[in-house]
């Protein structure tokens, strides 16, 4: 009886709901911006888009390092094992670009600023757990909600990791001729956008009103 008035509301509830869960589209994705910071986001095969992302930092032995992360969700631990390890063999370069996407773009603030961050990465991939990431609604909850689980956990660990300290520090390195750019894939068609690192201190008041204001998704 329990089990047919549960399945009875959520038929009434999901007649009740009225959320638009229209796909984004490919026009959407072409024209889509950060308001308030112009140079936030260039798609990655764009003319001059190189230039955008060129650092002319050089290495002790006058080298230039990259290094671009991939995705993969909780398989980032990969990445910070490979870079903690890298550190501990004695080899690893000061790069002069570091980009990444998805799971790779949360990694690489911390790769482009050094061995100094292994530990923290490491911490970050080894002691959260699925709570940590996202929340499941409620069943009876999810036909009047946006989608099935909250990221609300992701967003609270982010802001408490990228602290303005971190960002500052990042700026420093950009004006050493360094780069950091985060990725976004989208699947149709098929391209990539780029957001700089660089871009962001200078903004820091318009991206905390930004996330504030998403805060409760």
């Amino acid at each position: 009886m329990l089990l047919l008035s549960i399945v009875s509301a959520s038929f009434l509830l999901e007649g009740c709901a009225t959320i638009n869960r229209g796909a984004f589209t490919e026009a959407q994705a072409a024209t889509a911006t950060v308001p308030g910071i112009a140079d936030a986001r260039f798609w990655a095969d764009a003319p001059g888009a190189g230039r955008q992302m060129t650092a002319s930092f050089r290495g002790r032995d006058g080298e230039t390092a990259m290094l671009a992360l991939s995705g993969g969700s909780d398989n980032g631990a990969f990445g910070a094992g490979l870079l903690n390890g890298w550190t501990k063999s004695g080899t690893r370069p000061e790069f002069s670009i570091v980009t990444g996407i998805s799971t790779g773009a949360l990694i690489a603030p911390f790769a482009f600023l050094g061995a100094g961050e292994d530990a923290e990465l490491a911490r970050l991939y080894t002691t959260i757990s699925q709570r940590d990431i996202y929340r499941t609604r409620f069943a009876l909850a999810i036909p009047l909600s946006p989608s099935a689980a909250s990221t609300k956990p992701l967003g609270r660990l982010i802001a408490r990791s990228l602290t303005d300290s971190l960002i500052d520090r990042i700026a420093r390195e950009h004006r050493r001729e360094r780069s950091a750019c985060a990725g976004r894939l989208f699947p149709v068609p098929p391209r990539a956008a780029a957001m700089p690192a660089a871009s962001l201190p200078s903004h820091r008041e318009t991206l905390d009103c930004r996330y504030r204001a998403g805060s409760g998704k």
